[in-house]
């Protein structure tokens, strides 16, 4: 064997004990750095787990309103986004306050018949539990 083989091998183990070196440090800081975020080491679980947890959480009507709002009102002129709006959270309101009452008298005359009924079996129930 010659001496330029010899190196050779000694430059070809050096790099391969280097990357896997490398390869181990980089896994344990990943392992860490999943550990401190999520809790646990297994990095592409914690990921698949808050991809999930992503999909299934609740998301807010008013994150899409600033979006979605300027294509509502050019396709519809006639529409008030805050008229609308205070609209809203005025039904809410008489609605909470009707169940805090216990008793749909307050609650606004121009809402529909079907709200109405859900008004009256939502305080229907409230009744039984006691």
């Amino acid at each position: 064997m010659s001496t330029s083989s010899i190196v050779f091998l000694c430059v070809l183990g050096g790099i391969v004990i280097a990357g896997s070196v490398l390869f181990f440090v980089v896994r344990k800081k990943l392992q860490d750095f999943s550990e401190v975020a999520f809790g646990t080491k297994d990095l592409l679980g914690a990921l698949r787990q808050q991809e999930t947890e992503r999909e299934t959480s609740p998301k807010s009507v008013c994150a899409v309103t600033s979006i979605y709002l300027p294509s509502i009102l050019r396709d519809f002129p006639e529409f008030h986004f805050e008229e609308m709006k205070h609209q809203g959270e005025n039904l809410l309101c008489s609605y909470l306050q009707c169940i805090d009452a216990g008793s749909a008298n307050t609650f606004l005359k121009n809402t529909t018949s079907g709200l109405q009924e859900k008004l009256r079996l939502r305080l229907n129930a409230l009744d039984r539990e006691g």
